[in-house]
């Protein structure tokens, strides 16, 4: 049984860029790998690189020739059919402008420069079976990227001829491709101008039609695996017809246009990367900053707590000790009021609180003795003056009892008498005595040590 054919999935690409001659250099500086453009390259697979698939490493120097040449030849072509006409005013309007590039002036170049390029995964060893990611430097992988190149340099030549000036394959991008330039020359003859040679692109069917090269180019390397790409205008074409929303065009970007675009975009997204990271810097710091506003405040809350624990605890020392000194102050109090013995603060082993309270107790209590004392002595000499006054009238009543009786009776009443007299001058000279003690100040080790 035959073994049924596989159905192409990745699509060949064909792109044609306008161009102009002035556009070669930056075509040299890319084939040369120099300049921006050729930064995403790699080096590694710059040797696989194969340059003159068609025409020379002069092709540049060559066309520049045969393009001054050409213009030498219009020049004269277009001067002499003038002269032969005899327009000498034109003529010599025409000799004035000299050499002009032979091609009709427009925006886009006279020249087409062509890309031909297929799907990155045609090309690696993984769409050829192998999953092996060693294979990509294998031969078998370049064979398929060299088997791509001569089949693009077949179709350019078959189709361009003597048109194409240069071509090169480019296998150290992202994906093998093929860089080709075409210049289509066209003669035309008038009597006015001579016969003119011109650069003129749209005189060739595949660069006039689009659509058709596409197609061309599809089948030519069908074999390969590769289809020809979806057909977009047809299809805008299509909806257009049916009244329906059009597909949206894709226009295609010449490669250093895409790179220049790139790393606008690469330069953009780094700027604002690196503003987000400023600005994430900056929170950073700010929320730094107030961790550390934080964390100095919970310092300082700290400190204040412990302060206030510190003065709560010598606070509640304070009191504790203060209760300690109301006990025995209290104990002090009941003691007194016992009439138990105040011992003097030295000897007590007081606290500041109790010993000032000792000190001011023996203080009242001497105050009060004093008091006391004065009010008894005050109360014994009261009495020993009303006693003395009852002695005096009782001496003065005996005198006159005693002198009007008999002497023999005075004698025996002064017999009787006599004792009690003795008994209240004793009792007079005993209180003079205790009278004068008191007089003398108090000698009181209590009182003397506070």
């Amino acid at each position: 049984m035959a073994k049924k054919k596989q159905k192409a999935k990745h699509p060949i690409v064909l792109r044609f860029q306008p161009m102009f001659p002035a556009q070669f250099a930056r075509y040299a500086l890319h084939e040369a790998r120099r300049g921006r453009g050729s930064k995403h390259c790699d080096p590694a697979r710059r040797v696989l690189n194969r340059y003159n698939l068609i025409g020379t490493g002069t092709w540049r120097e060559d066309f520049e020739r045969k393009l001054e040449a050409i213009k030498q030849e219009n020049f004269a072509e277009e001067t002499e059919a003038l002269h032969a006409l005899g327009r000498k005013k034109d003529w010599l309007a025409r000799a004035d402008r000299g050499l002009i590039d032979p091609w009709k002036t427009s925006q886009n170049g006279p020249l087409r420069e062509v890309i031909i390029t297929a799907h990155k995964d045609w090309f690696d060893a993984k769409d050829q079976g192998s999953d092996d990611p060693s294979m990509m430097f294998t031969a078998a992988q370049t064979s398929r990227e060299n088997q791509f190149a001569d089949r693009a340099v077949e179709w350019l030549e078959s189709r361009f001829g003597d048109a194409v000036i240069t071509a090169r394959l480019d296998c150290d991008e992202t994906t093998p491709h093929i860089h080709a330039i075409i210049a289509v020359w066209d003669q035309t003859t008038s009597k006015r101008r001579g016969t003119q040679t011109l650069l003129a692109p749209t005189k060739h069917g595949l660069l006039a039609n689009y659509e058709a090269a596409q197609d061309d180019i599809g089948a030519f390397f069908a074999d390969l695996g590769l289809r020809r790409g979806k057909k977009r205008a047809l299809a805008r074409r299509k909806a257009e017809t049916a009244g329906k929303e059009k597909p949206a065009y894709r226009q295609h970007v010449p490669p250093h246009v895409w790179r220049q675009q790139e790393d606008e975009r690469l330069r953009k997204k780094k700027k604002r990367v690196r503003k987000r990271d400023k600005a994430l810097a900056h929170k950073e710091d700010a929320l730094a900053a107030e961790a550390a506003a934080w964390e100095a405040e919970k310092a300082d809350h700290g400190r204040e707590v412990a302060k206030r624990e510190n003065e709560v605890s010598a606070r509640e020392d304070a009191v504790t000790s203060r209760e300690v000194e109301i006990g025995w102050a209290e104990e002090l109090l009941e003691d007194a009021i016992n009439g138990a013995e105040i011992a003097p603060p030295e000897d007590s082993g007081d606290t500041p609180l109790t010993g000032r309270l000792r000190k001011k107790l023996l203080r009242a209590f001497r105050s009060t003795r004093d008091a006391a004392q004065a009010a008894a002595q005050d109360e014994v000499d009261h009495q020993l003056a009303q006693a003395r006054a009852l002695a005096t009238a009782a001496q003065n009543f005996r005198d006159a009892l005693i002198a009007a009786i008999p002497q023999r009776i005075r004698d025996a009443v002064l017999r009787r008498v006599q004792p009690e007299a003795t008994t209240l001058e004793d009792a007079e000279a005993k209180a003079k005595d205790e009278k004068h003690g008191q007089s003398k100040p108090l000698s009181d080790p209590e009182i003397d040590g506070s």
